[in-house]
């Protein structure tokens, strides 16, 4: 798999968090318009950490919804 695919994988993913979770999600799709410049420039340590603070908010947001999952079981 080519390295920009998989960026580019992870940009689209930013992007679509904005529908399950919107504060976390706007800060997950400005992560993404900051890589999609960093991936244009070469720039891949940069875009590294971008990536990376897309995975973080797609774990708060699984957590989050895990959470309520569990709770919403338990008092069933």
């Amino acid at each position: 798999m080519k390295k920009e695919f998989k960026y580019r994988i992870w940009v689209g993913l930013g992007h679509a968090l904005i529908f399950f979770c919107t504060p976390i999600g706007i800060y997950s799709s400005f992560q993404s318009i900051k890589a999609v410049r960093r991936l244009k420039l070469g720039d891949y340590e940069a875009l590294e950490r971008c990536v990376i603070n897309i995975k973080r908010s797609w774990l708060v947001v699984l957590i989050f919804y895990v959470f309520f999952l569990v709770l919403g079981l338990a008092l069933d």
